[in-house]
């Protein structure tokens, strides 16, 4: 009977282990809903659909920026990924101030957290960067 109670203890252990590992990742690299960048687990830019604008090209580019184009993020991909938690190699660059500089973070593991197929967003993170990428898919 010992033997169970250390089998049923360690195993619950494990899936606590495990449950909160995978709430830590989310939290720490994805913020939910909103198109967005996050780098490095710093909120950085958010989009706005009344005063930015998203393009995708087919080579696995993709860009936001506001109308005024004084700050933007782009992501490019070795290939277009197209189902969650497909993986992909992946490259971001933003501007998050006006005339500011920009910023990279290059050749970075990521997978694809979340797609919206009626909306045409997809969602990429890296947990290793705790980094995090909204962006519109090729259609």
């Amino acid at each position: 009977m010992k033997t169970y109670r250390i089998i049923l203890a360690a195993a619950a252990t494990t899936a606590l282990l495990a449950a909160t590992s995978c709430q830590e990742e989310d939290t720490n690299v994805w913020s939910g809903g909103n198109a967005s960048l996050t780098a490095g687990g710093v909120d950085r830019l958010d989009y706005d659909p009344l005063t930015w604008q998203m393009t995708a090209s087919e080579d696995g580019t993709f860009t936001a920026f506001k109308e005024d184009a004084s700050v933007w993020y782009k992501v490019t991909c070795e290939h277009i990924p197209q189902n969650v938690g497909e993986k992909v190699k992946a490259s971001v660059s933003w501007v998050e101030k006006a005339g500011g500089s920009p910023q990279y973070q290059n050749g970075m593991n990521m997978k694809v957290k979340s797609i919206n197929r009626d909306s045409g967003m997809m969602t990429l993170i890296s947990v290793t960067n705790k980094t995090s990428v909204t962006i519109h898919m090729v259609k």
